[in-house]
């Protein structure tokens, strides 16, 4: 999958402690649109299904409600009702993101019952609908002893990484377990290197294993999670099954995949899937995906599309007084919001449930979100959710493209960036990818975030090794002032009482 352009909306997190209309002229029915489509069309399109809420287009359920490729089920007749990728009820969706056509859903997984006479095992996986593919840098997880691993690409028969696992003595595993990570000894990972369609896994038993692995190589278990939470119990590697949820989850993404590149697929303007003022993006596998420029929101698939600026004062002081303003007890202020239409942006669209409380979505990832500082520019958040450790791992970086697609996690510990509390974490955030100049400049000023009188404009940047980022800016209540100042008469003046002696 390709990525273009600099970062458009990006949170910094300091991380410690660590995927829709009236009939159509062109298509339409069971095979889905081929025209775009206008927000009334789908206004009658149902947005959830059970525990999944924000179903948009391109995704959709039911005829005339989603682009060709992109047709979700619901099946209710389960309790609750549960969604699936396609026509079919084979792959369970749990999550869907129109901004960046992702769709999350369990880990794939196998268990592989191994054989002393048999020393090589392959398995293999293929996606259930066309035009979605694995991301790249998804995980292979091997769980297992004596092991080498090695992942293939099927279409192209070419192998994109590979790793190996032992098993030494019951001490030193079980001091391998108590440090948890995945380096070989017990289990082993390795990052795919691109997105795939479709996926073969082969397995080879070490001619050498010792008379550990010997005692314990009687099956593997492989999963490919996009980032992998497991960590490493002992007494998996003789279990039947290990189960999934706390592995992590398989991430797909979906592309256009009437023509194979922007340019063929424009030249219809019938059945080109972009509104006029959104960009077009090459998929690396063929076909195409659509996203709104920088400084700009709004759905690339459907009219009106891609809306410049930050929403207007009116809409604004209207959200304040309708909309849902918290969840338990955490407040949730304005740029943020929990219905639909309730947050300035759809990337400041907070969940709110009794299972997990109050979370973000941020790219492919979801945090619990303790608390909100709208002045001070971060939300504090406890954890990553289904992380069963959250306080021993720690991520860099969350790269969101221009093209809104997560560009991927730094892999490294990057102590220089963060500053990190035992129990605390906090996950900054930019509203633009402008600097302060430029979105304070009079062709700006209708849509500039800033919206008290009382605030002003601070850029908010990120240092990467030698290199700044400009992440955009974000607002403040001028000095004397404190409030929120992404809304008309937020920032109202602090009471100072004088100091005696």
């Amino acid at each position: 999958m390709t990525s273009t352009g600099v970062v458009a909306f990006v949170l910094m997190m300091r991380v410690a402690a660590v995927l829709l209309a009236a009939p159509s002229g062109v298509a339409g029915g069971s095979d889905g649109l081929l025209h775009i489509p206008s927000s009334e069309s789908l206004a009658h399109c149902p947005s959830s299904c059970g525990d999944v809420e924000g179903i948009t287009y391109p995704f959709g359920i039911g005829p005339g409600c989603f682009r060709q490729g992109f047709e979700l089920t619901c099946d209710n007749t389960s309790e609750p009702s549960k969604l699936f990728l396609g026509n079919t009820t084979t792959t369970q969706v749990l999550l869907t993101d129109t901004e960046i056509t992702v769709v999350k859903i369990p880990t794939i997984g196998f268990n592989i019952t191994m054989n002393q006479s048999i020393n090589t095992y392959t398995t293999s996986w293929e996606s259930p609908v066309k035009g979605f593919a694995i991301l790249n840098r998804t995980t292979l997880l091997v769980v297992g002893c004596a092991l080498k691993a090695e992942l293939f690409d099927a279409d192209t028969n070419e192998m994109t990484g590979s790793c190996v696992t032992l098993c030494l003595n019951d001490t030193i595993m079980e001091k391998k377990a108590a440090a948890g990570a995945c380096v070989g000894i017990g289990c082993c990972t390795v990052r795919a290197t691109r997105d795939m369609r479709s996926f073969r896994v082969r397995l080879v038993c070490l001619d050498k294993a010792s008379v550990s692995d010997r005692r314990l190589q009687s099956r593997a278990q492989v999963f490919l999670p996009w980032y992998s939470y497991y960590r490493l119990n002992v007494t998996d590697l003789s279990s039947n099954w290990i189960d999934g949820r706390s592995v992590g989850n398989t991430y797909l993404y979906g592309t256009i995949m009437e023509q194979q590149t922007c340019q063929s697929a424009s030249m219809n303007q019938a059945t080109y899937a972009c509104i006029a003022n959104a960009n077009c993006m090459n998929a690396t596998n063929g076909g195409y995906y659509c996203s709104c420029p920088d400084g700009t929101s709004g759905n690339p698939y459907t009219s009106p599309g891609c809306i410049s600026g930050f929403p207007d004062s009116s809409r604004a002081t209207t959200q304040k007084a309708i909309c849902k303003r918290s969840c338990g007890n955490t407040s949730i202020p304005f740029p943020f919001g929990l219905e639909k239409d309730c947050s300035a942006l759809k990337r400041f669209q907070l969940d709110c449930s009794p299972q997990n409380g109050l979370t973000i979505h941020q790219g492919l990832s979801q945090w619990h979100v303790a608390n909100i500082s709208v002045n001070e520019g971060y939300l504090t958040i406890t954890g990553m959710l289904n992380s069963q450790n959250s306080s021993n791992q720690a991520l860099g970086m969350a790269y969101i493209g221009a093209d809104g697609r997560q560009m991927g996690f730094g892999d490294d510990v990057l102590d220089y960036l963060f500053d990190i509390g035992q129990y605390e974490m906090k996950m900054w955030w930019a509203v633009f990818n402008m600097t302060c100049p430029t979105a304070t400049a009079t062709q700006n000023r209708a849509t500039y975030a800033c919206r008290s009188n009382s605030s002003s404009c601070i850029d908010v940047t990120s240092s990467r090794g030698n290199m700044t980022i400009q992440l955009g800016y974000r607002c403040k209540c001028k000095e004397g002032f404190e409030g929120n100042p992404y809304i008309p008469g937020g920032c109202t003046g602090k009471i100072t009482l004088p100091i005696h002696n």
